[in-house]
């Protein structure tokens, strides 16, 4: 056999074996919000817009239903979505409904020069909240012509690693429960004040470079204790849903299970199985 049938085999078994499509993580949360309509034009038949309006964030695309009249004020027409993009650019159309009387077919109703759309390219790295107005000079499709306010906010969310590394965390209580009563947790350490002070004010700090340290805090429970507890290295596994920690308070790795993870809050859930019996213990850490 060739070494360049053997290569081919093992690139089709790599490709075989790879996901053919991995999810990309959100980036920001994008908010368009259609503030008010106001028609500058007379509509050519009845004198009354009947506006509606589509607002597209990348490929999503919420529709909004007929309101009638020519000065719609707090209209307050909102789509929020999510994009896992850089750069995104939300665009709003707007139309007017024409029923079989007034011909049948749908007017673009001109809010940006002679066009029905309002486009605006924005980065999605940083918070942003924006305002706008414009309004249309002619119109391509009739008689019809608007005036638009809108808003744009952009709120980027946080990765996990900058959640779990912009601040330490403390010790909040410590849960245990079975593979039976896996959704009944009970407390294993009392909640403060029975963990003595010096415990409570323990900091547990992972860097965004992966470095993890255990420090006493403010208070020592034995005045000539280090000041430093432990020191080591975080590691995120299975896609984020785990957490590896190699510290100097253990000789093997510790994997833990990341239970959940926000601005607030961190569970790690950590099990043991002895004589066919696993036990979960799961500690909850906050700011």
């Amino acid at each position: 056999m060739k070494k360049t049938t053997i290569v081919y085999i093992f690139f089709l078994l790599h490709v075989l074996t790879t996901p053919m499509f991995l999810q990309a993580q959100d980036k920001a949360t994008i908010t368009v919000t259609i503030k008010s309509l106001k028609a500058t034009s007379t509509d050519a038949c009845n004198g009354k817009m009947d506006f509606y309006a589509k607002i597209h964030i990348g490929e999503k695309v919420k529709n909004f239903p007929v309101r009638e009249g020519n000065n719609l004020q707090e209209l307050n027409w909102r789509f929020v979505a999510t994009t896992d993009k850089d750069v995104i650019t939300p665009t709003i159309e707007i139309w007017d409904d024409d029923d079989s009387f007034c011909g049948g077919g749908d007017d673009a109703v001109s809010i940006s020069g002679s066009i029905n759309k309002v486009r605006k390219t924005l980065n999605t790295s940083e918070s942003q909240n924006l305002e706008y107005s414009s309004i249309g000079t002619s119109s391509r499709n009739g008689s019809e012509i608007g005036q638009i306010t809108y808003s744009i906010s952009i709120v980027p969310i946080k990765t996990k690693t900058q959640l779990l590394s912009q601040q330490s965390w403390k010790k909040i209580r410590v849960e245990t429960a079975t593979a039976t009563t896996l959704s009944i947790w009970k407390p294993s350490l009392p909640p403060p004040p029975g963990i003595s002070a010096c415990k409570r004010d323990d900091d547990y700090a992972f860097s965004f470079k992966g470095h993890y340290e255990k420090n006493e805090g403010p208070s020592k429970c034995t005045a000539t204790a280090p000041q430093v507890i432990a020191t080591g290295n975080w590691v995120f596994k299975s896609n984020e849903t785990q957490i590896q920690l190699t510290t100097t308070e253990s000789h093997t790795p510790i994997l833990y299970k990341v239970a959940k993870l926000d601005e607030t809050t961190l569970w790690l859930i950590i099990e043991d199985t002895y004589e066919g019996i696993t036990t979960y213990t799961r500690i909850t850490y906050g700011h």
